[in-house]
């Protein structure tokens, strides 16, 4: 990154950081913003637009009581972890299941008051780890179980590992330009190849891994179809050609004046 004279992070180094709202369920960016390193996470000044009814997972990382008031005040809600280091006033606790739920142990769940945010009462679930790891999660929703709590805030390490195969695959870390626009386009362009890599897998139907599938069009990019001797890659990609090729028609015109 040091090719980036905006990206201000270190004396002797620099960085970007991505600041993304990633729809999981369809793995597709909603928002994203780049910005230099050293801005923190939870800065004010981030321009995010939080959706009503949506609720967004996050790390201890982004815990500002600002931001999350700019969550409610939308409509939104949040499961965020929590810094142990904060302070709280339990004003209830409710019983917990004995036992693992979904790979944690529940330790609590209460309803509590923040020392700094006093005037908002929230939840905080408990649970131990298998490695006996405490991890204490904040949220507004009430109307969840602690174990649904608990494995919401476990989908945020799944985002960890897809934006971990980003990288790797997609090679983000390697820079195409040095103008600040440059970064956002090529993580644009990344996440656009992602996507269409993943409805060509499911329009082919190729039964094995996503990672298999684009590994195995990359080793044969340069090979004839009718020369793949892989059965089901075959299969996959003439089902995609042929739904390219011939696209099936419609009853109506998809757009009308």
């Amino acid at each position: 990154m040091t090719v980036y004279d905006w990206a201000e992070y270190r004396q002797a180094s620099a960085a970007a950081k991505v600041h993304a709202v990633l729809e999981w369920q369809r793995r597709i960016p909603q928002q994203m913003v780049v910005t230099a390193g050293k801005v923190h996470d939870a800065n004010r000044t981030i321009p995010m637009q939080w959706q009503a009814g949506w609720t967004y997972v996050q790390d201890r990382g982004y815990i500002s009581f600002a931001r999350l008031a700019q969550m409610q005040a939308c409509g939104a809600h949040f499961v965020v972890r929590l810094k142990q280091s904060m302070h709280w006033q339990v004003v209830a606790c409710r019983p917990v299941p004995l036992g693992p739920q979904g790979g944690v142990h529940l330790r609590g769940d209460q309803t509590v008051r923040l020392a700094g945010w006093p005037e908002v009462e929230l939840r905080l679930v408990s649970y131990q780890l298998p490695d006996y790891r405490w991890v204490f999660v904040l949220t507004d929703r009430f109307d969840l179980m602690a174990s649904s709590v608990a494995r919401l805030y476990k989908e945020r390490w799944k985002i960890e590992h897809w934006w971990k195969w980003m990288k790797t695959m997609l090679k983000i870390k390697q820079p195409l330009g040095e103008s600040a626009p440059a970064l956002p386009l090529q993580l644009l362009a990344a996440f656009v190849t992602d996507l269409l890599w993943r409805v060509f897998k499911a329009f082919g139907h190729f039964p094995a891994s996503l990672y298999e599938f684009v590994t195995r069009c990359q080793e044969l990019s340069l090979v004839r179809l009718v020369d793949i001797a892989d059965g089901a890659l075959r299969q996959a990609l003439e089902h995609i050609h042929d739904h390219f090729t011939h696209p099936p028609a419609f009853s109506r015109p998809l757009l009308c004046s």
